[in-house]
Parts: C-alpha cells; structure tokens; sequence
C-alpha cells in the first residue's frame, strides 16, 4: 500500500489549483462542508480505513467513518496520516457525543475519550462478550450476562442482526426484506421461512440484552445447533454455563 502522501498527489493538486482558480490560498479558504465532498477527502478517507484494513480503531467491528484528530493543513491535504482515524458509527458517535447528547468541540477531549475506549474495548475483548443459550421446548434464549460497559460496543441485537445475515442470506431459510435491526425489535420480530414451501419455522426478536428464537412446532431447521456454532466463530463471544 502506497504512503498517503503518494497516494492523493494527484487529487491533491487538482484541489490546490481549484482553490487558486477561486481566488483562496489554502484549503481554510473553503467551507468545510465543501471540503468533505472533493475526491481528495474521498481518496483520503479510503486510504485510512484501507490501512486499517477496514476495521474501527477501537472496536475491530467495520469502519464505516474517519475521524479527524487533527485538522491541521498536512492533515487536510492528505500529507499526513496520523491526525486520522477510521471508526465504526458507534465508536465515532461516542467521541462526537457526550451522553447528554452534546456535541463535543474540544479536540483534547475528544482525543481522550477515543484513548479510553480503545483501551476499554481491548479490556472488555480479553474478558469477552458472555452470553448463556439455553433451551426450552420451543424457546431458544441468549442472555447477556457480562460486563455492562460492553454494551457500549455491541449488543443483542447486533449480534442478532449478524447471525441472521450470516446464517440465512444464502441458505433454505428467507427473511423479509428489506432487513434492519429495528425489526429485531418488533413485537413479531423476524420470521423465517422455508425457502421452498414458504412455511414458517421460526421467529426472532431481540434487545440489547437478548436474543429470543420462537420455534414452531413443525420447525425443521437446527437453530440451537446454527446459534451455538454462530457463536463459536464470532470474535469476542463466550459462552457459558
């Protein structure tokens, strides 16, 4: 992977001399705004979650966003990488925002907040994300049971979401779409069909703290058995008794 600096020349250029041709003199001389729609911001951005091998600095779950540590003109230019950082959503609205859901200006602050997640998160990865499955007739429950705080990273409902697609997007069973989480939480949940016949083997409902499977009784499918070797590969998940 070419360094950052080799890597936007070209767009970094081409951005300099259309500032020039609009009469500014550095890349302050625009709305910021502005300044996220070029293709330089763009090739910046994928170069950042590219090099993280397109993971959250904190939480190892899918960078979707870059935080900018820095706003400096190196780091703007696409001359310097260190003032950036790719995020997932989550992570990034826990560093913008505090839990009053006030936007935090401070670039210290929001510096020091990412530093204490990053280190929670490696923390709370060690202890792991613990569940219990158990199994009662036509009901299959997972329970979150650890640490609080991990909650802040993942949940049930996420993880949920994961099983699903991961599980079913290719597989006899169908699910409606589109899917989202928020459906999880619906009083029917998810129902799953029988992709062939279209009958229904089961429906799953979740919360941040758990995961209900409401199996019918003609339900054919091995749930449990999927769940539990779901949640084998799963980074950071542990299963107990």
């Amino acid at each position: 992977m070419s360094p950052l600096e080799e890597h936007t020349l070209a767009h970094r250029e081409k951005f300099i001399r259309r500032i020039e041709k609009q009469g500014g003199k550095s890349v302050f001389d625009i709305p910021y705004e502005n300044y996220l729609r070029t293709v330089l911001w763009i090739a910046i951005r994928d170069w950042v979650v590219e090099s993280q091998s397109g993971k959250c600095a904190i939480c190892d779950h899918k960078a979707a966003e870059v935080h900018h540590h820095d706003y400096d003109e190196a780091t703007l230019l696409g001359l310097r990488s260190s003032g950036l950082v790719g995020l997932c959503a989550r992570c990034h609205e826990l560093i913008e925002f505090d839990e009053a859901r006030t936007k935090r200006v401070s670039l210290d602050d929001k510096r020091a907040v990412f530093e204490k997640l990053a280190s929670e998160f490696t923390c709370l990865k060690q202890e792991g994300f613990r569940v219990t499955v158990e199994r009662s007739k036509l009901m299959i429950n997972l329970e979150y049971v650890g640490n609080e705080d991990f909650l802040k990273f993942i949940h049930c409902s996420s993880l949920a979401y994961i099983f699903i697609i991961k599980q079913f997007s290719r597989s006899e069973m169908t699910f409606p779409l589109p899917f989202g989480r928020e459906k999880l939480q619906q009083k029917s949940g998810v129902v799953l069909n029988l992709r062939k016949s279209g009958k229904k083997m089961a429906a799953i409902k979740a919360t941040p703290t758990s995961i209900q499977i409401k199996l019918t009784k003609t339900c054919v499918y091995p749930f449990e058995e999927s769940l539990r070797a779901f949640l084998e590969l799963e980074p950071f998940i542990k299963v107990v008794q």
